[in-house]
């Protein structure tokens, strides 16, 4: 198993597009960092997000809900974000969330163009803020495809308690 230093998302732009490397897995401990990156990356222009997933070993529903969460600021049948080189257990979570229906899933091989990729920093959000985070995450996933409700549902009630009790 990766330690989460393995973990990591580097990230770069061209022009209007922004890349993103995944190395490891694609978890709650880099995710939210990669939504706060590319929600500041919306607000100057960007509009095309490619994630390359050749390197990465897995994903969790929280990285998942990111990107689900990605693809509301964009319209309806857009293809705004690229997936390349997900292996076909990364590419079978994709399905099984019903993320593929909102993301353009291309086959191994394609390559990012060479940029110069910068690591995001893990997480290092306040407990409610990430909790927060976490819990909108994963409402995404179920706003995106009712299936995940009885998959989520449990884990957002969790977080929606976890959340209450700390007013």
């Amino acid at each position: 198993m990766n330690s989460p230093s393995q973990d990591i998302i580097s990230v770069a732009r061209a022009a209007k597009a922004v890349y993103a490397r995944v190395q490891g897995l694609g978890n709650f401990s880099n995710a939210l960092m990669f939504e706060e990156f590319c929600e500041a990356e919306i607000q100057q222009g960007a509009d095309c997000f490619v994630i390359d997933l050749a390197e990465c070993t897995g994903m969790d529903s929280t990285f998942m809900g990111v990107m689900a969460g990605l693809s509301t600021h964009f319209p309806p049948g857009r293809s705004a974000i690229v997936v390349l080189n997900a292996s076909p257990k990364n590419h079978q979570l994709l399905d099984d969330l019903g993320l593929s229906k909102l993301v353009a899933v291309r086959d191994k091989h394609d390559t990012v163009p060479p940029l110069e990729m910068q690591p995001l920093a893990s997480d290092a959000l306040p407990a409610r803020e990430r909790a927060e985070r976490i819990r909108r995450a994963h409402q995404q996933l179920v706003d995106a495809d009712s299936r995940n409700a009885a998959k989520f549902g449990p884990v957002l009630k969790l977080l929606q308690q976890e959340l209450g009790s700390s007013n």
